[in-house]
């Protein structure tokens, strides 16, 4: 995406560029503060929302107080174990198709 500012030239004028990556898609990992979702004002625990959030950060269930998160994982390759060489879009990760391979490698 490239932001070029107003239609009209203007002075000073500015050409930016923006690089982003979507964390809430199907490529990417990410752990969410408990601090991220507010229902009614109220985040989890009981605090509320207006008094430990703001333009500075959280004061309150922020990730970076979690310090290092070191966990295991497998990754599989889906295609390989279906026969195929990828997976159409669409399918999701956990089907009846999907999941019963690992099973089968005793994974």
């Amino acid at each position: 995406m490239s932001d070029l500012c107003d239609v009209e030239a203007s002075e000073p004028s500015c050409h930016k560029d923006f690089i982003a990556a979507d964390y809430h898609g199907k490529g990417v990992s990410h752990l969410d503060a408990l601090s991220h979702i507010a229902y009614r004002g109220q985040l989890y625990d009981g605090h509320t929302a207006r008094e430990v959030v703001d333009a500075g950060g959280a004061r309150f269930g922020a990730v970076c107080a979690l310090g290092p998160l070191v966990t295991k994982g497998v990754l599989l390759d889906l295609p390989a174990v279906l026969g195929a060489d990828w997976l159409e879009p669409g399918t999701g990760p956990c089907t009846p198709r999907t999941c019963s391979p690992p099973r089968r490698r005793s994974v």
